[in-house]
């Protein structure tokens, strides 16, 4: 959440600091769920994050946004649009967040090369 917040301060993007922490927050939220087996955490994330955001007061078009943060957050973004995007954003905290470098597992990680984080940036 504090990675995302930082790269929306940074590159001065009008995504509300609430709306990052929520999707930061619920972006893994299907894991271990009784749906992830059928469809993934990140299909199944939505629909376990939908009711949350909705008792957490946020509008339809939020939830919508939310979500579909949640749901891509695992696709690289392609264009500038969609890098700039909540989805966007969540997606590369998401990566930056991992000390991949300092894992003590890094040799026997099943992560993709290109998945991991191999760096420190400032």
């Amino acid at each position: 959440a504090r990675i995302a917040y930082i790269i929306t301060i940074e590159e001065k993007l009008d995504i509300p600091k609430d709306m990052i922490y929520a999707a930061s927050i619920l972006h893994d939220i299907g894991r271990f769920s009784i749906y992830e087996k059928d469809m993934g955490h990140r299909k199944a994330g939505p629909i376990i994050a939908r009711p949350i955001l909705s008792r957490a007061g946020y509008s339809d078009k939020e939830q919508l946004e939310i979500c579909d943060a949640i749901e891509k957050h695992g696709n690289y973004p392609k264009n500038d649009e969609e890098r700039t995007s909540l989805a966007g954003v969540l997606y590369r905290a998401d990566k930056l967040s991992r000390n991949c470098f300092a894992c003590y597992a890094y040799y026997e990680c099943n992560w993709p090369r290109d998945k991991r984080n191999e760096s420190v940036s400032i």
